[in-house]
Order: C-alpha cells, then structure tokens, then sequence
C-alpha cells in the first residue's frame, strides 16, 4: 500500500502507468488507428494498431517508422488532401475530420474510400503537438452506395428528360386520366387534336370531345382500363371547334404502389390513313366490277380477244381461241403476236399496230393468221389504247374469223371474171348466126329474093339457126362449170 502510494506520488511514474495502458488500449481498439509523428514535413508512423494492420494487409513491424507516402498508394490529389489535414491539425491544434479519401487496398487491389479524423496529442503537457492520432473510418460501402444512387439518379433524369422531349415532339396525343376521366396530364400532340389550350384542357373530362355515336364504346374501354385491362380501339373524336377526327387510342391502367390510379393514354390521327384506305377500297370495288365485267363480256362474246403490252406481247387471251383457232389461251400468254401473222400481212398488220399507240382506235381490215393445223385463218381486227387503264394496261384487240366470207367473197369475184369472159366471148360467137339471119329476112322481103330458091333460104336459116341453139347450149354449159367447180 505503501509503494502504491509512493507510484501514484510520483508523476513521472503515473505517466508511465497510463501511457502503457494507453498503448494496450490502442492496440486492442476494434477502430484502426495510426499514431503520426509529425517530422518536417513528412508524417511518420510512430505507431498502429492491430485493426489497422488488419486492413491494410501489412505487418506491424512493416508498417512501424514509415512515411504515411510509403503506406498509402494515395492519388496525387489527395495525398496532398492527407498531408495538408495533418499540417492543418498542427496548425489548430484541435481534431480536423474530411471526406473521403480513396486509395488502392494492397491486399485487395480494390479502391477504398475513408473519412478520416486528426486528433493532435501533446505530451507532458507540452505547447507543441508531439503526435497526431490518424483515425479513418472504412466508408467505402457507404461511397459506392451513394454512387449508385447517384448512377440511378442521373439515369432517372435522363430517362425523364427523353420521355418528356419524346412526349412533347410526339405528333401523337399522350395524356393521362383520373378515375373520373379527368385529364391530368397532356402532350402538345393531344393539345392540337383536342383543339384546346393545355392549361384548359387539364381542367376537363374527356367525355364531351367523344362522339355520340362512340361514347358508349369509349367509355366502356375506359371502365375496362381502370379494371386493370389494356385497351385499342379506333373511334371518331371531335375537337373542341368541331372537327371531326379519327382516332386509334391505346389506354393502360396508371398504376402506384400497385393500385390503379387512373388511365394512360396514346391518341394517333388516323384520318387521312382511313381517308386513303377508303379512296384504295372504292377504287378496288371499281376495278374488280370493271374486271367481271370485263371477263364477262370477253366469255361471252364469240370473237377472239387479246391484251397486248407495247412489245405485242400477249398478256390475255380469250377461251375462244379453242373454237376459233385450236389454240388454248395458256399458249398464247408471253408469245408476240406477230409470230402468228402470215409473213405477207406483217408489215401492214405492224403499220396499224403503229397508229394504235397514238390513236383511242384502229381497225384492220383483214389479216391472216395460223391456226394449230397450220392453216391460216381471215380475221377483221379492231385494236383499242386502254395501255392507261390501269386495270388493262394493253392493247385490246377484239378479232372476228372471216374466213368463210373472205373465201365466199373471193369466189364470187372469181366467178364473175369467168361470166364476164364467157359472156365476152359468146358474145361474138352469137353475133355471126344472128346477123346472117337478120340478112336473109331482109333478103326475103326484096321483091327480087323469088330469084334465090326457097329451098336454099330454109336451109340457110336453119343453118343459122342451129348454130345459134348450139352456142346457147356451150354457154349454160360453162355456167353450170364455173358454179360446180370448187375455189381453190
């Protein structure tokens, strides 16, 4: 008891005591502490703790009596941070705290970020700080936690920023609804379909720019919508000046914290899209009446008729290419017309052809053209310009066979040049026997004629007279030849 007294007498003793438990204290601290010795203007390690060393992944006696430059694989920038907190500690004289510095882990080789405190120490009640306690707090979760936030945040913004450049240039209409249908939220796109200031329009129901004949519809895909179903439908709209507007509207439920709120909505003006596919339908119910009534005509008629393009081509030909000609429409379909003209025609046939580029119509009076046997067969043609129809884009040419009439006609020409031979030459023959009857009548009736026998005369005349019968006789007979025989 004695000698305890005397210890706790004597300070230089005591001091020691506490300084001893101090450094037991320091050692065993759970925090990391780095005891600096300030020396010039470096700062020495004069002492670490057991957590300290943990964290760094070094051991004591590699750490003891050296440089915090030497310990820290600080970046530039900050390690002069370090050095001018300390110098400002030595400064102050009372504890200096910054964040965050940032340094290489030597054990992982990862980026650590700390807040560290300077707490200055004097010793033996001295003026001058003796040593500065290093304390860093580890903040490196906290750090990168606040950077992702951060990440997160500027993602959001810029999500944000784009979803209102998208929603304000969209040509479509956006907005969003309450569970009344009031508006809460509109674009410029809604604002010029609904013809109404934006400041007003968020005051309103989107019930009265409905169409009565639609409003039933619309608000039953409302209803459905705020049930938590996905809606499209097209609907015709009116603004607020009275125009009419089609309308393709998509709704989905406005849902936060996982209860529907109201409705979001997309509005695209399709009018003019309807416009056209009416104008398209209209014209497609023309072209197909145009077209069976086209078809028609061409079955039903018993002419030959074609499509030709400018080449003379064939695009179409008509079942009656069977009856007419012995050739299916199939095999007519890619082949050039002109291949089926008689050589002889060709050049006129191609002179007409010509003429109908620039004409509405030609007519051609006659060709000839080859059937499957070979043979080729009369046709009067008429070729019209419909190469601007856009349902034909040809030629039609409409065919009627002839040949019998052309042959009929041939012949009968034939056969008059015959007669008119015949009767020609006959024609003379009869002449002789008729003029020398004509003499012995005049004979006859001179006063004189009783010099010429009688007998004579009779003869004469009968003479005359069988010549004359058998002249006849040759005549009908040549006749009934040129009718009997065949053309060729």
């Amino acid at each position: 008891m004695e000698l305890v007294n005397k210890n706790i007498e004597n300070p230089v003793h005591l001091r020691k005591i506490m300084k001893d438990k101090c450094k037991i204290l320091f050692k065993n601290l759970p925090l990391a502490c780095l005891l600096l010795k300030p020396d010039g203007e470096e700062f020495i390690v004069s002492d670490v703790n057991d957590e300290f060393c943990r964290i760094l992944g070094k051991k004591r006696k590699n750490i003891l009596n050296l440089s915090i430059r030497e310990i820290f694989q600080y970046k530039t920038v900050q390690f002069e941070t370090v050095t001018a907190s300390l110098r400002q500690t030595l400064l102050d004289k009372k504890p200096v705290i910054f964040d965050y510095l940032g340094y290489d882990n030597t054990k992982t080789s990862q980026e650590s970020f700390w807040q560290v405190t300077n707490i200055p120490i004097k010793e033996n009640d001295q003026e001058n700080i003796t040593y500065i306690l290093h304390l860093p707090w580890d903040k490196t979760a906290e750090v990168i936690e606040e950077r992702k936030r951060l990440d997160t945040e500027r993602e959001l913004e810029e999500k944000k920023s784009e979803n209102d450049c998208f929603i304000q240039k969209s040509q479509d209409g956006l907005f969003s609804l309450d569970p009344k249908g009031n508006f809460l939220s509109v674009n410029a796109g809604i604002v010029n379909l609904a013809e109404v200031p934006a400041e007003q329009l968020l005051k309103m129901n989107f019930l009265p720019f409905c169409s009565a004949q639609y409003r039933d519809q619309i608000f039953g895909s409302f209803l459905k919508a705020l049930g938590g179903e996905d809606q499209n439908f097209e609907a015709d709209f009116i603004s607020s000046k009275g125009r009419k507007v089609i309308l393709d509207v998509s709704l989905v439920p406005m849902k936060i914290h996982g209860e529907i709120m109201g409705v979001y909505g997309i509005a695209r003006d399709i009018t003019n899209k309807k416009l056209s596919e009416k104008i398209i339908k209209e014209q497609q119910d023309q072209l197909i009446g145009s077209k069976n009534k086209f078809r028609a005509l061409v079955q039903e008629s018993s002419d030959l008729t074609g499509i030709l393009d400018l080449e003379g081509n064939y695009k179409f030909v008509s079942e009656s290419s069977i009856s007419i000609l012995g050739i299916s429409p199939q095999e007519f379909t890619g082949k050039n017309a002109f291949d089926f003209i008689h050589p002889d025609d060709k050049e006129t046939v191609m002179s007409y052809f010509i003429q109908a580029q620039n004409k509405k119509q030609v007519n051609i009076p006659s060709l000839r053209f080859i059937d499957r046997e070979g043979n080729y067969r009369w046709l009067q043609t008429t070729v019209t310009n419909l190469t601007n129809d856009p349902f034909v884009m040809g030629f039609v040419t409409n065919s009627r066979d002839i040949t019998e009439s052309k042959l009929l006609w041939e012949e009968t020409l034939r056969q008059n040049k015959i007669l008119n031979t015949i009767a020609w030459e006959h024609a003379h023959i009869v002449r002789a026997p008729v003029v020398r009857l004509k003499s012995l009548l005049d004979l006859m009736q001179r006063e004189n004629y009783k010099i010429w026998d009688k007998k004579e005369l009779v003869r004469l005349m009968n003479v005359s007279l069988e010549e004359l019968d058998n002249i006849i006789l040759e005549t009908v007979r040549k006749t009934e030849d040129v009718e009997n025989r065949q053309p060729n």
